[in-house]
């Protein structure tokens, strides 16, 4: 196997590539990366826990001679990242080492035993396949994974449900704590989906395919699978029958709180500043709406208190008005809206409460912590 190709290229693929990859070392297969080399294109193929990553070349590439290596991904990937040359030559020596080398860099890599690697089949014949942006499809994820939980008793509770149906395609999430729904149009009236995905496959899609205009998504009704010009990932999907989270968001509201997100980050940051673990479940903040000023009080009984006010909102509803929760979860529901402004529906200090996002496309309940 010999090819020689831009230093660019393959730094843009070895980055991505080691992305599923894991360190268990007890199986090979989780820790290399099979480079297979064409008359016409090289491809690399890599597994993970959560799923199976395929990329293709097709340009910027010179072959000399065909053939295929199994190789660590995370060594070759920091080897490819230090190379600063403009072109890399990559070749077998004998049947067990790996040659990679440029003007100024040479590097000698011990090759793995390539059939113990099974390759994965990346077509699925389904006809539940749609054409999404990686902007609109970053939007509708990441805007909601912050909400479920991917070490939950209940597997369920560990993807994202997405739904298609009727012109809306909806994405949703909940740890039993807290619970979020982004909803946005969708162009095939026809299309009607409805698939549990696997948050911690989500996160790894989001950063293979981060440079992607355009992902084509098709289902199976076990698998996922992403392809872009480059990659191909193929992902397991949750079985089972996701709750249905639109039932427990409140209708109406008795008061509501119109402030800057600034604003109340700047609140939430300034108030927990004496929490050392601030991703404790238990911190507890507590808002009180009085008069014409928003009081935030955090007490750490081992630290001490801490108290802020501020008079740069607006509030409808009952003076005197409290509500207890914890802030990480305020913070994480907020820092996923795409406003500078925002509003929240509270109806008494025992309720959920609910955030909104522009359009009403998003919001987020979050349940408060009872006062004993």
């Amino acid at each position: 196997m010999k090819f020689k190709i831009k230093t660019d290229e393959i730094k843009k693929i070895s980055k991505k590539i080691v992305i599923p990859s894991t360190n268990l070392i007890n199986k090979i297969e989780f820790t290399g990366i099979l480079i297979n080399v064409f008359k016409n294109k090289i491809t690399f193929e890599t597994k993970g826990e959560f799923l199976s990553l395929k990329a293709i070349l097709k340009k910027d590439f010179e072959i000399f001679k065909e053939g295929k290596v199994l190789v660590k991904s995370k060594l070759f990937n920091e080897i490819i990242s230090k190379i600063t040359d403009e072109f890399v030559e990559i070749h077998t020596m004998g049947d067990n080492v790996l040659i990679i080398k440029s003007e100024n860099y040479e590097y000698e890599l011990n090759l793995m035993n390539s059939k113990e690697f099974e390759e994965e089949n990346f077509n699925v014949d389904s006809k539940d396949f749609f054409i999404l942006s990686y902007q609109k499809f970053f939007k509708l994820f990441k805007g909601v994974i912050f909400s479920g939980d991917i070490s939950a008793p209940r597997r369920i509770l560990q993807g994202v449900n997405l739904v298609i149906e009727n012109g809306i395609i909806k994405t949703s999430a909940t740890d039993n704590t807290r619970a979020t729904i982004l909803k946005l149009s969708f162009n095939d009236q026809n299309l009607n989906l409805n698939k549990i995905i696997p948050i911690k496959v989500i996160q790894e899609n989001l950063n293979i395919f981060e440079s992607s205009k355009e992902l084509n998504i098709l289902f199976s009704h076990n698998k996922i699978l992403i392809t872009s010009e480059n990659f191909i990932s193929k992902g397991n999907l949750i079985e089972g029958v996701f709750p249905n989270v639109e039932k427990i968001f409140p209708i109406k509201f008795k008061n509501y709180l119109d402030i800057s997100k600034q604003e109340i980050l700047n609140l939430i940051d300034g108030t927990t500043v004496i929490n050392f673990n601030k991703n404790s479940d238990t911190n507890v903040i507590k808002f009180l709406f009085d008069k014409n000023e928003i009081i935030v009080e955090f007490r750490e009984l081992e630290i001490g208190y801490s108290s802020l006010k501020t008079k740069k909102f607006d509030f409808q509803g009952e003076k005197n008005f409290f509500i207890s929760f914890n802030p990480r979860l305020l913070r994480e529901a907020i820092t996923n809206l795409d406003a500078e402004k925002i509003k929240i529906g509270f109806n008494d200090s025992n309720s959920p409460f609910v955030i909104f996002g522009k359009d009403s496309n998003f919001k987020s309940l979050i349940l408060p912590y009872l006062m004993s």
